[in-house]
């Protein structure tokens, strides 16, 4: 009996998953180091406007 599912139908499976997943992912780290230096930007301004800059990115995506 054969698998509906054979080898080389998961091999291709993980193959489109990786071909969407790895775009995602960087995108991700890209935009999770661009938040990281911001901070690192803004805490050497002063913790006034490390203050003011964290607070709108929590409160602009409504």
């Amino acid at each position: 009996m054969t698998s509906i599912y054979g080898r080389s139908n998961l091999q291709t499976e993980i193959r489109e998953f990786f071909k969407l997943a790895i775009p995602l992912v960087s995108a991700q780290i890209a935009q999770s180091a661009t938040g990281f230096a911001d901070t690192v930007m803004m805490g050497r301004l002063g913790a006034d406007v490390l203050a003011a800059g964290g607070y709108p990115p929590s409160h602009s995506s409504h």
